[in-house]
């Protein structure tokens, strides 16, 4: 019985904890003035955050089976490599549960970024900037049409233009080819290059 509770619930702690990690704020070797809430043997940064905006906390932070919440970050200069809160969570192990003397640090949804850290160290994922060319191409068309009949004064002109911007960018290592369309079989053939 608890072995498909276990189960049924994992799908829900995957995604809040995958949905937690965009709250990162980093890692510290100090926990600050955030309290332990307790131990708890399948600890995840999802858990813990929602343990946390449970008790209307702004902060959260994990260290391997304990849970840390407050409402005040650590010390800036406790802030570490994030190397240190490189253990791995006993109830998750794509999440990060701080390391030896280091505790990952969160904000719930009653917290926010502290002041000091920059928008670009908030965030899980590296982003790589790429350098690429942008080629343009304007191609333009005029027709002129003029059709006089036998009666006098009596003409029409119709001019028409047409204008086409085309923009792409490719990457600096692409290269360029051009292709060939290739003729499809019709039904038919198709049928008939199956059967043998």
């Amino acid at each position: 019985m608890k072995l498909t509770t276990a189960f049924a619930v994992l799908p829900f702690a995957l995604v809040a904890s995958a949905r937690q990690q965009a709250n990162y704020i980093g890692c510290f070797t100090s926990s600050g003035s955030l309290e332990n809430q307790g131990s708890y043997t399948f600890q995840t940064v999802g858990y813990c955050i929602n343990v946390c905006n449970g008790g209307d906390f702004k902060y959260a932070a994990v260290q391997k089976n304990n849970c840390l919440c407050g409402n005040n970050v650590p010390k800036q200069a406790d802030m570490t490599d994030d190397g240190q809160c490189s253990s791995l969570c006993p109830g998750f192990a794509h999440d990060n549960c701080g390391g030896r003397d280091a505790w990952s640090v969160y904000f719930g949804v009653n917290g926010s970024k502290p002041d000091w850290l920059s928008s670009s160290s908030v965030a899980v994922t590296s982003t790589s900037t790429e350098s690429t060319p942008t080629t343009s191409t304007t191609s333009a068309i005029t027709s002129t049409s003029t059709s006089t009949s036998s009666e006098p004064a009596n003409s029409s002109s119709v001019s028409l233009t047409s204008s086409a911007n085309v923009s792409t960018k490719a990457p600096a290592s692409a290269s360029t080819s051009s292709m060939e369309p290739t003729p499809t079989p019709n039904s038919a053939s198709r049928r008939l290059s199956f059967m043998f």
